[in-house]
């Protein structure tokens, strides 16, 4: 009888178990309309397993196979939305520079100043299309009475780093070099993107800072951008399983931005924070973006960032990647957040809004404290209940009427950059 009892108590176990790893979804628990949330979040969660386990044995053929199998995944997920334009807003399709770049210009019907949105779309530099924000940014030039510009630029792993930031750079130029022909003033001029775009939105920036041409943006603004280098950040501890922008898919795009072969080791490395040599980087650079100096205590509470076994040996694969990435981690280039305080000062009035529950959240944060400490003109907006990509959400960027906070926020970000085109005047 006992025994009985033992194998039911144990089957009973296995059952809740299964249940469980089922049913299980990291969401916070202050995600607006948790439930619709949930369900949506573990619909693409199962989808996305069972396409990864489908492509895992596939790949007998090996990381790099996989790499492609998953990339295609990826970008078949969203590279199909194309949702339809706001009302009272027009777009315009061309093709601009000898790379055959599409160019999106979106127009409102009642165009009220003569600004110019330079807009950076984001996904991880290696997925997304232009087509996927046309709602979203025909609303932004509808509220902003702006034109709004928008460049589909050369993807990772095809185009690795810094192909798509000279694409953003390169098409930048050219329209502020044909301003007249695309009815703006090239002095009126705002960068701003989301997530990989907010990136580009500061990359740019800094390109146009080193460069000889006169042109510069009169205000940034950014949407939960990614700027930094850890994967051990206090941000990045909480949030590493929170959907869509999880630890595995930050390592993903990591390595396809850098054309890496995609070997576990890579993926060990980049899950450890043990990415980068620390004894190759400078002081002076790690300094910049250093959490225990700009983040506050309470973001700080309960963080211990983790240590590095001294007595860690390194394979000679690891260390060549090791040494690899820690020389591209060195350059500003490819980690906005080491660009020196001399040439922060030179920057516009920035607007960030980070999200709650976002891996790169602290990105945000340090972003500002360093421009606050420089007496820069700043603002920071983190948006309560929120994870990575919030405005997907929105009733302006796929038309989700339920998310009433999301689509507040969205008009909140709208506003930030209609209030720095006021400002211009």
């Amino acid at each position: 009888m006992e025994w009985d009892s033992l194998v039911r108590w144990c089957r009973n176990l296995f059952t809740v178990s299964a249940v469980a790893l089922v049913l299980h979804e990291h969401i916070p628990k202050n995600a607006e309309c948790f439930g619709t949330t949930y369900l949506m979040f573990l619909a693409r969660k199962w989808m996305r397993i069972v396409k990864q386990t489908l492509i895992r044995v596939q790949v007998i053929l090996g990381p790099e196979r996989f790499c492609d199998l998953e990339l295609a995944r990826r970008r078949k997920a969203v590279e199909l939305l194309n949702p339809k334009l706001a009302d009272g807003a027009s777009e315009e399709v061309e093709t601009i520079l000898d790379r055959e770049i599409q160019l999106r210009i979106f127009r409102p019907e009642n165009q009220t100043n003569k600004a110019g949105i330079m807009y950076f779309h984001g996904g991880g530099f290696v997925m997304c299309h232009v087509k996927m924000y046309r709602k979203f940014l025909s609303y932004l030039a509808n509220h902003t009475g702006s034109v709004v510009f928008c460049v589909n630029y050369r993807k990772a792993p095809e185009h690795p780093f810094p192909a798509g930031q000279l694409d953003v750079f390169d098409s930048t130029l050219y329209l502020f070099q044909n301003a007249s022909k695309y009815g703006f003033d090239p002095n009126e001029v705002i960068f701003t993107g989301d997530s990989a775009g907010g990136f580009l939105s500061i990359n740019c920036w800094y390109r146009f800072h080193l460069s000889k041409y006169p042109f510069r943006p009169k205000g940034i603004s950014l949407l939960y951008p990614a700027l930094g280098y850890t994967l051990d950040t206090p941000s990045f501890q909480r949030n590493k399983r929170y959907p869509p922008l999880t630890m595995e898919s930050c390592a993903f795009f990591i390595l396809c931005l850098t054309n890496e072969s995609h070997e576990p080791y890579q993926y060990r490395l980049l899950y450890n924070n043990e990415h980068y040599d620390e004894s190759l980087l400078s002081s002076e650079f790690t300094d910049r973006a250093n959490p225990e100096k700009f983040l506050d205590s309470e973001e700080k509470q309960n963080w211990k960032p983790k240590l590095r076994n001294p007595k860690r040996k390194f394979t000679k694969k690891e260390i060549e990647f090791r040494q690899k990435v820690s020389k591209m981690i060195s350059d500003p280039m490819y980690i906005p957040l080491f660009i020196p305080d001399d040439d922060l000062m030179s920057l516009p009035p920035v607007v960030t809004f980070g999200c709650e529950h976002d891996v790169l959240k602290n990105d945000a944060q340090i972003l500002h404290s360093r421009l606050s400490s420089l007496g820069k003109q700043s603002e920071l907006h983190i948006l309560e209940g929120t994870l990575h990509g919030c405005m997907v959400l929105s009733k302006q960027k796929f038309g989700f009427g339920m998310f009433k906070k999301h689509t507040e926020y969205a008009s909140k970000y709208f506003d930030s950059v209609s209030k720095l085109i006021q400002n211009l005047k």
